[in-house]
């Protein structure tokens, strides 16, 4: 999955390729878009185009529910985590992104995102996880 935040930057909404871009923005999933396609919107003045915040991408996780996981992605995610010391998760239990990325070196940096971690994340709490405790 490759998803872009795009927003209009000229009024309340903007067209282009056919599509509707709202000043307050919106996450796309743009991997199956025409490369075409993609390169006007991205080269477009009048869209704001960038990759989400790990907290849109969260986001949009919790208000679509279920999230779609590549089981390939998902099973190098279910090894890594468990290996990563204690430092390497935040306050809220989650691991942080930089320290997955590093840890999973057969997939693309970019395929790992806070929705695909807190699958993973998900599934081995699930199975009885606990998160590394700090050392005092």
């Amino acid at each position: 999955m490759n998803i872009l935040f795009i927003a209009s930057v000229t009024g309340a909404q903007f067209f282009r390729a056919g599509m509707r871009f709202v000043k307050e923005g919106a996450l796309h999933d743009v991997s199956d878009w025409a490369e075409d396609k993609l390169e006007r919107i991205v080269n477009d003045p009048n869209l704001k185009v960038r990759p989400p915040t790990d907290a849109e991408l969260e986001a949009a996780a919790a208000a679509d529910g279920a999230v779609e996981v590549d089981p390939a992605l998902h099973d190098e995610l279910m090894k890594a985590i468990p290996q990563l010391p204690p430092g390497a998760f935040k306050g809220d239990g989650q691991p942080k992104l930089p320290n997955v990325r590093s840890a999973v070196l057969e997939a693309d940096p970019k395929q790992i995102t806070a929705e695909t971690v807190k699958a993973a994340m998900d599934a081995l709490v699930e199975g009885g996880f606990k998160v590394p405790a700090a050392p005092t």
